[in-house]
Parts: C-alpha cells; structure tokens; sequence
C-alpha cells in the first residue's frame, strides 16, 4: 500500500483486480490536496523557490513503483505539481 499524508489528508493508492496501481488516481488525488493546501496559502516550496514533495518508499516497493508515483506526483493532466520529488528510504 501507499499513500500521500498532508497534514490529515491522505491519498491511498489504489490496486486494481488484477494487481495494477492506479496512479492517474493518485496523482488525482494529490492535485486535490495541492490546491486546497493553496487556497487555505499553504506553499510547499523549497528554498530555490520550487515546490517540492518527498516520497518515502518502503524497502519492498518495486523500484519501477517508486518511478510511477514520482511521475504520478510531478503533473496531473498538465499541471505541474511538485516538479521537485525526493526520495527517501522507508523505515521497517
């Protein structure tokens, strides 16, 4: 499982019935958290001025997952929304 936590909002991700991530929703999802967060004049910029997110990613994760959910967290439908993803490692 993985999810996106904002202060109390989260994004779950969710698996299909075949397995698959579905990670147009997603990236819904954090476009959703992304412009209540700016409404409410919350900014998730970092000191260059670029918004930025940090993906932590649990060591079974499928490397191939963890590229899906950066993409998935860098733009939805054209909108750029934290073009500066960082990773770190998940804790067991």
């Amino acid at each position: 499982e993985m999810s996106m936590v904002t202060g109390v909002q989260t994004c779950a991700l969710p698996i299909s019935q075949f397995g698959a991530y579905d990670w147009d929703a997603l990236s819904t999802c954090v476009a959703h958290i992304r412009s209540e967060a700016e409404s409410a004049g919350i900014e998730f910029k970092n000191v260059a001025g670029v918004a930025q997110v940090t993906l932590t990613a649990d060591p079974l994760v499928q490397y191939q997952n963890v590229i899906h959910a950066m993409d998935a967290l860098r733009e939805h439908d054209g909108r750029t929304l934290f073009p500066a993803v960082l990773l770190s490692a998940g804790v067991r």
